[in-house]
């Protein structure tokens, strides 16, 4: 008997926020997680702050007047093909992960640190206690601060799937990124050409995901638009990147590839050669732990 392949699974919703600042000679720096090597999704790899959007978050009720920014305005800036709820829900999860995870607040009234980690305690696993800490100490959440980035969804033969909405926004003034303990392992920041070497070099293994992100801040620094991808006003269209199985190892075509859309089942005859780590890319290989561009 034949036996009946499995349907997608539902992507989860998700966000990321992807902190960017810049050192004493105005270079960019991106702030990395890296994931616990226990973590289900992306165990050991480094990526944005993130998680999943729960409930709490896409209520409007709960954050209308807690917010820098009109519910309606923010739908009309970020919530481009969303309804209300989902826009909220992207915006507050993606403030609260990045809280979480790494220790800084985008808010108009910060609190310290040990008020904040305290409050949190053992709710770690639950959104709740973001909630009640913003409505007992009236804080409002900066969610003028966020510009939309992309909107990337896990590739349909993955078990774990997510629809993430990547934010861009600048590190606040007077904070310091703090590491999750729980949830990873490591923080740093680093320039996006250097964690494209390092994610080459084995040292700094990257997602899929923040390849590509790194790679095109990396070219918008060269081509002297850093600040453009600030104010962007649209999450242009969906990422959803293609999962061949091949015998060197998982290979993700991006949806710029040429062959993306080929109907036909890709199988290289031969082992795909690496690409030069700063060049760009529509596909990636999966060999020992590192993502790697490889040619097409």
């Amino acid at each position: 008997m034949m036996r009946k392949e499995s349907s997608p699974q539902v992507p989860r919703k998700a966000s990321t926020l992807i902190l960017l600042r810049t050192d004493e000679r105005g270079q960019a720096l991106v702030y990395l997680l890296r994931r616990s090597p226990q973590s289900r999704f992306m165990p050991n790899l480094y990526v944005f702050p993130g998680g999943t959007v729960h409930p709490i978050d896409a209520d409007p009720s709960i954050w209308r007047g807690h917010l820098d920014e009109d519910p309606d305005q923010a739908l009309r800036r970020l919530g481009e093909g969303l309804l209300l709820e989902d826009a909220i829900g992207h915006v507050v999860c993606a403030i609260r992960e990045t809280l979480e995870e790494a220790g800084v607040l985008l808010c108009e009234n910060v609190i310290p640190y040990e008020v904040w980690r305290g409050r949190r305690g053992d709710t770690q696993h639950s959104a709740g206690w973001f909630r009640d800490m913003v409505l007992e100490v009236g804080l409002r959440l900066s969610v003028s601060a966020l510009a939309p980035f992309a909107h990337w969804v896990t590739p349909i033969l993955q078990q774990m799937r997510f629809d993430t909405r990547f934010f861009i926004a600048l590190h606040p003034e007077g904070q310091v990124c703090c590491p999750d303990p729980v949830e990873t392992v490591d923080g740093k920041w680093t320039k996006p050409k250097e964690g494209l070497l390092g994610n080459h070099r084995g040292i700094l293994p990257l997602s899929p995901p923040t390849l590509v992100t790194l790679r095109e801040i990396m070219s918008s620094e060269e081509e002297g638009k850093l600040g453009s991808i600030l104010n962007r006003t649209s999450w242009g269209e969906a990422r959803v990147p293609r999962l061949v199985r091949t015998r060197w190892g998982p290979l993700l075509l991006m949806p710029w590839d040429p062959e993306y859309h080929e109907t036909r089942l890709l199988s290289p005859r031969s082992k795909p050669l690496e690409l030069d780590p700063l060049e760009p890319f529509s596909r990636l290989i999966y060999t020992e732990g590192i993502w790697r561009p490889v040619t097409t």
